[in-house]
């Protein structure tokens, strides 16, 4: 169970107008109000051209708070800025774990909202990186589709929730879209829940796809079907690396390198990351 702490020493804002108007953010942590549900985000800016904006996955059981940041020890060793921002669709249900940051009845256009708050955020950038793992790759890959010129780095993302574990998504439906009536013959509601939809028409959006071969059931249902309808002419570099039976991530180091190359290089296309993945799986193989 994870109740949402109001901590007094957050900027607050009662709009996402009145956030974008009031100048470049300062770093910290701030609440933005839309639709009545807050939208917590903590930015730490350090002047540098890169910024890498993080979403959390699911919450695990032993999570008891809210708001929740991700990528704060990640970004601390490379030259960016962080923006990790929390879903505001968790705090309404202290039961929900998983929103995939797309939205609320409260909130249907929630993610316009925080695309706002993001390019906002991102303002000042020369490469915005766009990362998360799990329900957060889903918020990767999505919100940096909406970002021309962005990157998206997911971690064994669900790209289409439709085809995720029921018992996960009827609880995201149940709890943030209580009056969502599935009887007109639309089984999730009326937000983006499908990222092909976004990658099948031609973007200007580097994807650098992460996925541990292991994870059958990502490969199967999620990894295989986007890479089918992607535009042939978008940019997706697939990073299959074998760590594991089962869905679990690859190493904070592995990732960490991984970044680093995309935030030192200009050139993503000329990168390579065949040493990296041959060392995790190697390293993986002595600690089975």
């Amino acid at each position: 169970m994870a109740i949402r702490n109001n901590d007094p020493k957050n900027k607050k804002y009662e709009s996402i107008t009145a956030f974008i108007t009031s100048g470049f953010p300062e770093t910290g942590k701030s609440t933005i109000m839309a639709g009545r549900v807050p939208i917590d985000i903590d930015f730490e800016y350090h002047g540098h051209s890169t910024t890498l904006v993080v979403f959390h996955a699911a919450l695990s059981s032993k999570a008891k708070s809210l708001p929740m940041f991700a990528g704060r020890r990640l970004a601390s060793k490379l030259p960016v800025n962080r923006l990790s921002i929390s879903d505001p669709s968790l705090s309404l249900n202290d039961k929900l774990r998983l929103a995939w940051f797309a939205g609320n009845e409260k909130q249907p256009g929630l993610q316009s909202a925080i695309s706002k708050i993001i390019r906002h955020a991102t303002s000042r950038d020369k490469k915005t990186i766009y990362f998360g793992a799990s329900g957060g790759g889903f918020a990767a890959l999505q919100y940096a589709a909406r970002h021309p010129g962005s990157i998206s780095v997911p971690i064994n993302p669900q790209t289409d929730i439709a085809r995720y574990n029921p018992i996960s998504v009827a609880k995201w439906v149940s709890s943030a879209w209580p009056n969502f009536d599935s009887k007109n013959g639309k089984i999730l509601p009326p937000v983006y829940t499908d990222v092909s939809i976004q990658y099948c028409r031609k973007r200007d959006v580097k994807v650098i796809y992460i996925q541990n071969t292991g994870d059958i059931s990502h490969v199967r249902n999620h990894q295989k079907p986007f890479l089918r309808k992607i535009h042939s002419e978008n940019f997706c570099k697939r990073i299959d690396v074998n760590v594991g039976k089962g869905h679990v991530p690859p190493s904070p180091s592995f990732l960490f390198s991984i970044l680093e190359r995309l935030v030192i290089n200009d050139n993503i296309g000329s990168i390579s990351f065949e040493d990296l993945i041959n060392a995790e799986e190697a390293k993986h193989s002595l600690n089975k």
